[in-house]
């Protein structure tokens, strides 16, 4: 029996949805049209479109002592916009897909975040990688927009290999990394090296990270396990930069090797350490990479 309304006389109860606070969405998800924004995000300019978007929760559990706002991320015709939960009070970026130098993209564990480095900016998102595929799709379609086929490279006539092969966690990083039809030119391996070190008269093993650096037809590409300068075990972080952004690659004399420095049009370069026993390997490698570009 329905209960009787105000003054005992049956009629149509109106019942109003609460509006939903996106702030406690715990999933990462795509957008795929403007149907598919948070309520409580304002619709946000296009320039008449925009290819792929993903809403990234907000972090309830702080991770590594630090918290992020809800956010959507959205690839538009020429550039990236980002703007958090109106909450947050930040302003919206835009990031020129012209101006994008190199992205990185890590995760240790939950722990992931994307990395944009541009002419005259640096933005990192951080995110929980549970449930992560529709950040995967937008950093594929974001390099089918920066990353075209760089037709002035030379290919090599051999096999462009250097160093041994990689170990099986940065064959499968790779494996996971390349694009469809991506060929990669040129391969240098530098493995995981271990050594024991004594500590109040005991022994421990210490491990120097791995680096796996490629040059494709699109792209250099470094995958490590080295994480704020530290060997990684379950963590693997990802930087690429179209080839044509690269001005130059050399070798400089390190701590305890060499150092293979990757230089930029804009911004600071990578810094890669590379141990004493790579070195011939590395210079071949560099050699090899600079002849591909004609340089």
């Amino acid at each position: 029996m329905r209960p009787p309304t105000e003054g005992g006389l049956l009629g149509t109860a109106t019942v109003t949805r609460p509006p939903i606070d996106s702030r406690q969405y715990r999933f990462i998800y795509g957008i795929r049209s403007l149907a598919d924004l948070p309520e409580d995000f304002p619709v946000p300019e296009t320039n008449g479109g925009f290819r792929f978007g993903v809403f990234l929760p907000q972090d309830e559990l702080r991770l590594f002592g630090r918290r992020y706002p809800a956010r959507i991320v959205m690839l538009c015709p020429g550039s990236l916009v980002i703007r958090a939960h109106p909450s947050a009070g930040e302003a919206p970026t835009f990031v020129p897909l012209e101006a994008v130098q190199f992205v990185e993209s890590g995760h240790i564990l939950l722990y992931g975040w994307l990395r944009l480095v541009s002419n005259g900016s640096d933005r990192t998102l951080l995110y929980n990688t549970c449930a992560s595929r529709a950040v995967d799709e937008l950093l594929l379609r974001l390099r089918e927009d920066c990353l075209p086929s760089f037709t002035g490279i030379h290919r090599p006539s051999g096999a462009g290999i250097f160093g041994p092969p990689s170990d099986l966690k940065m064959h499968n990083a790779e494996s996971t990394e390349l694009d469809p039809q991506e060929q990669v030119l040129l391969r240098f391996f530098s493995p995981v090296v271990s050594r024991n070190q004594k500590w109040w008269g005991y022994k421990r093993e210490l491990r120097s990270p791995a680096d796996l650096v490629l040059l494709t037809d699109r792209r250099l590409l470094w995958i490590t396990d080295r994480y704020q300068d530290r060997y990684e075990r379950y963590g693997t972080v990802c930087r690429y930069a179209g080839v044509g952004n690269v001005v130059d690659l050399a070798c400089h004399p390190g701590e305890q090797g060499t150092v293979l420095t990757v230089q930029f049009r804009w911004g600071g370069p990578w810094r890669i350490p590379i141990s004493s026993e790579m070195q011939a390997e590395l210079h071949s490698f560099v050699d090899a990479a600079r002849h591909a570009w004609g340089r």
